[in-house]
């Protein structure tokens, strides 16, 4: 068997400057209407059809 010791750091991404500023210039703060609808994502699934297939060529 074969071990790895890897030590992962664990930070606040809260303390990023560039999260800061994004947030600060664009998304206004945490859990903002801007925020939930540029970085939180819904899954769909893609239905696969001969007219899909054709707009996609």
């Amino acid at each position: 068997m074969l071990f790895v010791n890897v030590q992962v750091v664990v930070a606040d991404p809260f303390n990023n400057p560039i999260i800061k500023g994004l947030y600060n210039e664009w998304l206004e703060q945490p859990g903002s209407e801007k925020a939930k609808r540029y970085l939180h994502t819904e899954y769909h699934p893609v239905v696969k059809s001969i007219t899909s297939q054709l707009q996609n060529w």
